[in-house]
């Protein structure tokens, strides 16, 4: 080549090694991709020595499964193989392309590769039946889980003691109750639209129902028939937006001057307001509240057009665009 192996993009330096990929496609259309390696030592050379078919084989080595697998798709007799490093649709560069042709002669079959197939092969079946047996395993094991199951929702269900509760949602925002029974097997949820009400479900006393971590019921024999009222609490999001609406709050938003001009502006926060202006290509955040206004104004100050309004904390990090 016409530059060192670390110079050229291909060779990438890997804990301690210079390697890269050797694409082999042979004229059946069947290939294989290698990882060669050499020495980070020779990164300055020009040139490098890759060692593909050592005197023996390795099964640990994945150049040589790959290879065993590669040759056994090759029909007899002698094949033409085209390689390339770095790339297997094209030459690297060129200046420094890496690429060319070999001619393997399977009249024989696969000469060392054979017995290394054969070992691959014989790993690959131990490899299945162990697969095998571990999906028998689970389907054993997820049989027994159902029948378990069974047994223990038909004893609970079968109950003389049940009783039927139901539950309400008092709020107009959306909540989750859950029930513990003392069994995963028998434990459930139920998920409630604001102001809305379950239907009746049938639990043994001491079950305990909860609304977010605590417990708003347990299941008694007077609990029969009985519709227990929850509220889910306000999320962060919604305590923000009432302040926001009541003036308490407010939110973040960027103005930005992408013109080659200075531009002049208003924030308009109701009892006062500046008028000022933004160089070209520039930006800042502001913090705004409730019916606050930004308005493109003249150098005068006088109102050109409304740009932004303080509607609803969702505008948080509204972006203003002084110019289009």
């Amino acid at each position: 080549m016409k530059v060192k192996l670390a110079s050229h993009t291909t060779f990438k330096s890997r804990d301690g090694e210079i390697t890269a990929p050797l694409y082999i496609t042979a004229e059946n259309g069947e290939e294989v991709r290698l990882e060669l390696s050499i020495d980070e030592a020779s990164s300055t050379k020009k040139a490098g020595c890759f060692e593909i078919l050592p005197a023996e084989l390795d099964m640990k080595n994945e150049n040589h499964l790959k290879l065993a697998g590669f040759f056994s798709k090759l029909p007899t007799g002698v094949s033409s193989l085209t390689f390339k490093i770095g790339s297997k649709t094209s030459t690297i560069r060129p200046n420094g392309a890496i690429y060319g042709t070999v001619n393997v002669d399977l009249n024989d079959g696969l000469g060392a590769f054979q017995a290394l197939k054969d070992e691959q092969a014989g790993l690959e079946k131990i490899e299945a039946e162990k697969i095998e047996q571990e999906r028998i395993e689970r389907e054993k094991q997820a049989a027994i889980e159902a029948k378990k199951k069974q047994a223990t929702r038909d004893e609970y269900y079968g109950s003389s003691d049940l009783v039927s509760v139901a539950f309400k949602n008092t709020c107009d925002r959306k909540g989750y109750v859950s029930t513990e029974t003392g069994s995963a097997y028998t434990n459930s949820s139920v998920s409630l639209n604001g102001n809305s009400q379950s239907t009746y479900s049938k639990l043994r006393p001491g079950a305990k129902n909860y609304h977010d971590g605590k417990v708003i019921h347990t299941v008694s024999s007077s609990s029969n028939k009985k519709v227990i009222s929850f509220c889910p609490p306000k999320t962060q999001a919604e305590i923000d937006e009432e302040r926001f609406q009541e003036g308490f709050y407010d939110i973040r938003i960027t103005i930005r001057n992408s013109c080659s001009d200075k531009v002049y502006y208003k924030r308009d926060q109701g009892s006062s307001y500046s008028n000022t202006y933004m160089n070209s290509n520039s930006s800042t955040s502001i913090t705004m509240g409730k019916e606050d206004k930004i308005w493109l104004t003249t150098e005068s100050g006088d109102n050109i057009t409304l740009l932004w309004e303080g509607r609803s904390t969702s505008q948080d990090g509204d972006e203003v665009l002084l110019c289009k």
